[in-house]
């Protein structure tokens, strides 16, 4: 095939968490300093400027332990919403077992937590499809930051530029192509307006991409 590897963000492109994550961190906001956090906020703060509703909290004068307190409660939030059934994305499944089957070494690259990752993929059954995770716990910088896209393929023993990373935001697209690697962009129903043009093709979804792959193979 085209590539020695696949890499693959979590959220938007494996499971659609994005939606309940959202939620999580409006009504947190919401609760505890009545402020409205707009999708288009989030998406601005989370996917585009890389910093998250934390950010965007400082920005609004919210001193740094009560935006400590917000994550805590808002992850438990998130927990509890997480228990519920997660839909692995369309196409995820069928593209996981035709690189299987072509034996491309596969791993995930998400800036989730560790706990978080394997309580969504408590009933996707995905994880076993990869070699290994890099979370946030395991890098220094988080995306739009490369780190993480570079300890994959260290990990893996390919060299970047061999490697494909599938991402659904902005950020990743940074995050894998500072790293020396292809991107290719699949817009979730979160992120499909936002600017991916810094990725080397943009697919409407998991089964193009699945396509694509075949007919270079």
């Amino acid at each position: 095939m085209m590539f020695d590897a696949v890499l693959f963000d979590n959220d938007g492109i494996l499971i659609d968490t994005e939606q309940v994550y959202v939620r999580s961190c409006q009504e947190i906001v919401k609760e505890m300093f009545g402020l409205e956090l707009t999708l288009e906020l989030y998406q601005e703060w989370g996917y585009t400027k890389g910093i998250g509703t934390q950010g965007w909290l400082g920005e609004q004068g919210i001193e740094n332990e009560k935006i400590n307190e917000f994550r805590k409660v808002r992850n438990k939030r998130y927990e509890k919403l997480l228990l519920q059934f997660i839909e692995p994305m369309p196409g995820v499944q069928k593209l996981l077992r035709f690189l299987s089957q072509q034996k491309i070494p596969r791993a995930i690259v998400t800036a989730t937590y560790r706990n978080h990752l394997e309580l969504a993929h408590r009933q996707t059954g995905l994880l076993s499809f990869f070699q290994f995770a890099v979370t946030n716990e395991d890098i220094e910088k988080s995306k739009p930051a490369p780190d993480g896209y570079f300890l994959a393929a260290k990990k893996l023993g390919i060299t970047p530029g061999k490697c494909l990373a599938l991402e659904d935001s902005p950020r990743g697209v940074a995050a894998g192509k500072a790293a020396g690697m292809t991107v290719w962009a699949i817009p979730s129903g979160q992120t499909k307006e936002l600017d991916f043009s810094l990725a080397d093709k943009r697919f409407e979804s998991l089964e193009e991409v699945l396509f694509k792959l075949q007919s270079t193979n």
